[in-house]
């Protein structure tokens, strides 16, 4: 708008008016008038015509702008003006002002385009520390006064709002209501829609050394988030942290972790999605673990979080959220590769305890006369069924009618016997209980007639 002034100020400056009055013509003169040089009191003077015809403004006979009578107002050259906050305005459309600058109420001044082969305004600065437009707003309410306005939808699915280019920032917004303690917005994209592929905000990087479609930022502590999604989470790459030695310190090796984690107890559930709609929950049946119990023995791995609750223009997001307690399930990879090497290495125990047993095994028998490979028709051993186990099992055999008698004996790594159980005939399995044997390698022996028909191994774990 100041540019606008400027201009017609200059206009008035260099237009002449020829006023009949049946004496001698009577000039706006360049270099300044008085009340008493103008042929016509100064309440009712102007710069102008007094019929219908256009006034137009030319230079070496070549039209410049055009001021119609229908109010609109066409520049055809460049409009300038070079004081310290002056830049160009090339508008080759029309401009239209329906408010007095003076009154009470703001100033509207409208510009469009009819000829799609050129830029409403152009604007070119010249200074390096001032921006090239500037769009202010003093107002002090509470209202949302927007300073920048965009329309463009010349068909649907067709025009872009804004449009911007940078040689360091394509697009930049920041918050200077430091004071206010409701929710604000460095960037806020929105869309809506019943039909048609949506995107709030899309980010994309085809070149560079190092590419970032979309970057946040945020400090680390409680509800800090460099981002932040209500709803699922999809990607097509990988998920990456930071993991190099040099970023780590105070690095200690994981040791006795099966244990509290056996003490984990997973579930199935649904989530509450009619008590917490605005937090976009799957429908869908969940497995997972409850974060208090968690908290109990990883307190690491559980953070306390907020969801904000959006109206429906974004304001006050803060009010009427949702805290919650959520889980590190990734946190959850390294004590379960601890807790894989601990069982293994009991597992590796077992077998060599297993091989002993063995080895005793065969000595036992060779000194009673047994042999493994006496067999009684029909009669035969299966292997326990879980194992290893932790809880029960289950062994299965079979025993020939014509028996007289039946036993299954456990043997102990050591070569002690720790159990024997007289079996009645036509019985076809026996349950063992883990609570009656201490955790370790056994050898489970079917003995008929006072023959071995065959032996197991049956594994007890913690």
């Amino acid at each position: 708008m100041k540019n606008l002034n400027y201009f017609f100020a200059l206009l008035v400056a260099v237009t002449f008016i020829v006023h009949s009055t049946g004496h001698a013509q009577t000039y706006w003169q360049t270099l300044g008038n008085t009340n008493t040089q103008l042929p016509v009191p100064p309440s009712t003077s102007f710069a102008g015509t007094v019929d219908s015809t256009d006034y137009v403004l030319k230079a070496c006979n070549v039209e410049c702008a055009r001021f119609g009578c229908d109010g609109n107002v066409t520049f055809s050259g460049t409009v300038k003006a070079d004081n310290i906050k002056g830049g160009v305005i090339i508008a080759e459309g029309h401009v239209n002002t329906d408010a007095d600058t003076t009154a009470a109420s703001p100033a509207r001044c409208d510009l469009w385009a009819d000829n799609q082969q050129h830029a409403l305004i152009e604007a070119v600065g010249n200074l390096n520390t001032l921006p090239v437009i500037d769009v202010k707003t003093s107002y002090a309410g509470n209202t949302n006064v927007v300073g920048l306005n965009v329309y463009t939808i010349p068909n649907k699915g067709y025009g872009y709002g804004v449009n911007s280019q940078g040689g360091k920032r394509g697009l930049s917004g920041s918050i200077v209501s430091s004071n206010y303690t409701g929710s604000t917005y460095g960037v806020y994209g929105s869309n809506s829609g019943s039909s048609g592929t949506r995107f709030g905000v899309y980010g994309a990087v085809t070149s560079g050394t190092v590419k970032y479609g979309v970057y946040g930022s945020a400090p680390a502590g409680t509800n800090s988030y460099a981002g932040f999604f209500s709803g699922n989470l999809q990607y097509t790459g990988q998920l990456i942290g930071p993991s190099d030695r040099k970023l780590k310190r105070s690095i200690v090796n994981l040791a006795s972790i099966s244990d509290k984690l056996n003490a984990l107890q997973p579930v199935s559930f649904y989530f509450k999605n009619d008590e917490y709609p605005s937090m976009n929950f799957p429908a869908t049946l969940q497995f997972g673990l409850i974060a208090d119990d968690v908290q109990k023995l990883f307190p690491e791995l559980v953070t306390e979080n907020f969801h904000p609750n959006f109206s429906t223009d974004g304001d006050d997001a803060d009010k009427g959220g949702v805290s919650y307690k959520g889980v590190n399930y990734i946190g959850f990879i390294p004590l379960l590769i601890e807790s894989f090497k601990e069982q293994k290495q009991f597992i590796d125990e077992l077998k060599n305890q297993n091989n002993e047993l063995i080895a005793r095994l065969n000595k036992l028998e060779v000194v009673q006369g047994i042999s493994n490979s006496t067999q009684i028709t029909n009669a035969s051993l299966g292997q326990n069924d879980p194992n290893p186990f932790n809880q029960i099992t289950t062994i299965h055999f079979s025993l020939p009618g014509d028996i007289q008698n039946a036993q299954l004996k456990i043997y102990s790594s050591s070569g002690s016997e720790m159990r024997a159980t007289t079996l009645s005939k036509g019985s076809t399995s026996i349950t063992i209980n883990a609570n009656a044997l201490s955790p370790g390698i056994y050898v489970y022996v079917l003995i008929v007639d006072g023959k071995t028909i065959d032996s197991r191994q049956m594994i007890i774990t913690r």
